[in-house]
């Protein structure tokens, strides 16, 4: 597949997403939301930081089990305020390659 992230000389520099990606090949995979709940359906300890972490564990095991990873992620949806946790997580559990997010 390819994914090509489309951040603008015209707009100001993104941090922590991207402006734009477009995809090209292959078959699309919609992912469900995920909250911070774990394989027994508890809710992570610890605020919001640890929900977080486990919705991104929770989000990246389907992705994987779709046949996809991390960097192929297109766009993905936020409810809660993005700290700055929220970033260093997702750079630890998946990868520097923004998706769009909305």
């Amino acid at each position: 597949m390819t994914v090509e992230r489309i951040n603008p000389d015209g707009l100001a520099r993104p941090s922590g997403f991207s402006h734009a990606v477009s995809v090209t090949e292959r078959r699309l995979v919609f992912l469900a939301g995920q909250i911070g709940i774990d394989q027994d359906g508890k809710l992570a300890v610890g605020g919001v930081v640890a929900q977080f972490e486990q919705a991104l564990a929770n989000l990246l095991t389907a992705l994987a089990a779709a046949g996809g990873r991390p960097e192929d992620l297109v766009t993905t949806r936020r409810t809660a305020r993005k700290s700055a946790r929220h970033g260093e997580t997702w750079r630890e559990r998946s990868t520097r390659r923004w998706p769009a997010w909305a």
